[in-house]
């Protein structure tokens, strides 16, 4: 049998496979069994932070940047107290593409809409992120109400999004204790997947995980690193 690989020979070895599955098996066809069976291999890119470290063992300086949509910079100027749930999307599915989905709790007038089109329609929501602000940047918002705790909403990050999927749904560890006092994120996550939501015909908690997996292979420094580790 072949010695393996030690130390950093290893970890650069670990993480190209990885990058390379992602590119690979993280298509506009995978289902979301798929997604939350593998999500660990973004668990140890962007939560373990392994990219970053081969990024800086091939010779880079400080960390990659990561294109993806900014639910932010979306988000602004709109009544954020009246959101129900809002989404950072960006994921190609099945010919789909959504990018700033959000949801009120009221029909919105005509001129509002119009207004807010007009608003939003020449601004690009791609955002350049350091790999470390990639991780913290939110791409949910999710409301609902907690008696007898009052309304809460709460945004998700793209860190704690990847942890729910692994930590509690089974990517590597099912857990489906919530503690309402403490866990008021994770109570949010599982509501969402009960509803009747879809982000381009799926859940959009998997919608949302395959965005950040995406958005991580198709992003220039994570395609220059890969042709330097090959």
């Amino acid at each position: 049998m072949r010695d393996l690989p030690t130390g950093d020979a290893y970890l650069i070895n670990a993480v190209k496979e990885n990058l390379e599955f992602l590119r690979d098996e993280w298509t506009q066809e995978i289902d979301d069994v798929s997604l939350r069976i593998t999500s660990t291999v973004l668990r140890i890119l962007v939560v373990e932070d392994a990219l970053g470290k081969v990024w800086r063992l091939a010779g880079f300086e400080k960390e990659p940047r990561i294109i993806a949509p900014d639910l932010e910079a979306f988000l602004e100027g709109a009544p954020r107290r009246r959101i129900t749930f809002a989404s950072a999307g960006g994921a190609v599915y099945r010919g789909m593409q959504i990018q700033g989905l959000v949801i009120y709790e009221f029909a919105l007038s005509d001129d509002y809409l119009r207004r807010r089109y007009e608003q939003q329609s020449t601004k690009s929501h791609l955002r350049s992120f350091l790999l470390s602000a990639f991780r913290e940047s939110p791409c949910l918002l999710l409301t609902r109400s907690f008696p007898p705790y009052g309304i809460v909403q709460e945004k998700i990050s793209r860190r704690e999004l990847i942890q729910y999927v692994v930590n509690k749904l089974g990517g590597a560890h099912i857990d489906l204790r919530r503690d309402p006092r403490t866990e008021q994120k994770l109570i949010l996550l599982d509501s969402i997947l009960q509803q009747d939501v879809r982000i381009a015909e799926k859940r959009p908690v998997y919608y949302e995980l395959l965005s950040i997996g995406q958005s991580l292979i198709n992003s220039p420094d994570v395609k220059a690193l890969v042709e330097k580790i090959l």
